[in-house]
């Protein structure tokens, strides 16, 4: 069983960012299955090197996105964004200095952080911005 599960109620209904969501799911499971499993250090920061690069990615194309369809709120979306990626690499520079391990009260500030952030914050600005009526609904049979 995944350590988070993607669910059809986190659909922004727009097909990249739902995609860039399910892939950020996936590096999350994966950061997780290797700290469960007792990787390597350097497995470990592979990973966490990955979620690193394509949360910054993602963050810049849903900034882009929200603001091209001008949402009210992007400065405040913004601000969520810099706070966990601050987090993120303060915890990532930690771990590589061996101050800090992945443990499971990280794994679940990934995990909630993530599946509140979208559920809440992305949700409104799509709805905001009527991303999904533009987009059109993405299929989101897929799974992660």
């Amino acid at each position: 069983m995944p350590f988070v599960s993607w669910d059809d109620k986190l659909s922004v209904g727009h097909p990249v960012i739902d995609g860039d969501h399910k892939k950020l799911v996936s590096y999350v499971n994966e950061l997780h299955d290797a700290m469960a499993q007792g990787k390597a250090r350097d497995h470990l920061g592979d990973i966490l090197n990955k979620l690193l690069a394509y949360t910054k990615e993602h963050f810049v194309r849903e900034e882009l996105l929200w603001a091209s369809r001008k949402y009210a709120g992007l400065q405040e979306h913004k601000k969520q964004h810099q706070e966990l990626l601050k987090k993120v690499l303060d915890f990532s520079q930690e771990f590589r200095s061996g101050k800090a391990l992945i443990t499971v009260q990280v794994m679940t500030f990934l995990r909630d952080w993530l599946i509140n952030h979208i559920a809440k914050s992305d949700v409104t600005a799509a709805k905001a911005t009527q991303i999904g009526a533009v987009a059109g609904q993405a299929s989101m049979s897929q799974s992660v």
